[in-house]
């Protein structure tokens, strides 16, 4: 996971832009609601400032104002196009291929943070485009609020700890003479960050299961870095260990600290068996 950066857009502009390319009583319903979508950008604007998202309430709009706003989205002109391009293009070139959500698959798509069907005038704000994952899109869905709190983190809005979360275990069994590991992961609140904030990350994990998805993605990360190891070619468990460990340090800072797939390459770098079986 990680904190996406704000496009260098401006929304208003951009929405004036995607309105302009439409046509016939798409464009006549977007003029006849422009002046109630900019207010409302204000608002949004104000909730983002104050991190105050889950009191925005849904505003009632007439069915040819709410398929109009709809439409900007659904069918993309080229001012679309190119606000998405900015999107991912402003994000860390480290990153940019990393979902936000999961730290697995790969940004293709983007979710509503607030759901376009409760929030139509959002559609195509950029502060509500989150490049993510298929999975993570149809997972996470039109669901943004339970019980009256969020369940998902908002990675423009939303801080992150500073230190590791995800606490990955390793254990090693003995099948057919071969060591195999086997892999589990457990969430963990660092000391320094608040509980209340970490109960957010807590509904996130749960409602996207990504333990349980880490898990079956470990072994694929496993097999990856003991390939990488053993082209090192090294002699000693010292010098493999220097090695990965730089290598992870890298990473870090291109990837941050809650990276889960940093956790676990941490973990088994630091167990012996694991170097050993890289040297053989």
């Amino acid at each position: 996971m990680h904190n996406l950066e704000f496009p260098a857009c401006q929304p208003e502009e951009q929405l004036r832009s995607i309105i302009d390319r439409k046509r016939g009583n798409t464009k006549i319903a977007l003029d006849e609601a422009l002046t109630r979508v900019l207010q409302r950008y204000d608002l949004l604007q104000e909730h983002f400032d104050n991190q105050t998202l889950t009191t925005l309430g849904a505003e009632a709009w007439e069915d040819e104002h709410t398929a109009a706003l709809l439409h900007c989205y659904a069918v993309e002109v080229d001012a679309l196009s190119e606000l998405k391009r900015l999107i991912r293009g402003n994000q860390p070139l480290p990153l940019r291929k990393i979902c936000p959500y999961c730290g697995i698959g790969s940004p293709g798509q983007f979710d509503h943070y607030l759901p376009k069907a409760r929030f139509p005038e959002f559609s195509v704000h950029a502060y509500n485009l989150v490049p993510c994952c298929g999975q993570c899109n149809a997972i996470k869905g039109e669901t943004w609020l339970v019980n009256g709190a969020r369940a998902f983190i908002n990675f423009y809005a939303d801080a992150l700890p500073t230190s590791a979360i995800v606490c990955p275990e390793v254990d090693w069994l003995d099948v057919a003479g071969t060591a195999v590991p086997n892999m589990t992961f457990s969430l963990v609140c660092p000391d320094d960050f608040d509980a209340h904030r970490f109960a957010l990350i807590e509904q996130h994990f749960d409602r996207l299961n990504l333990l349980e998805r880490y898990r079956e993605e470990a072994p694929s990360e496993f097999y990856d870095l003991r390939i990488s190891a053993r082209a090192r070619k090294a002699t000693t468990t010292y010098d493999l260990r220097v090695f990965l460990q730089g290598w992870i340090d890298q990473h870090t800072e291109g990837r941050g600290p809650v990276n889960w797939k940093l956790a676990l390459y941490q973990e088994l770098v630091n167990q012996d068996r694991f170097l050993h079986d890289c040297l053989t």
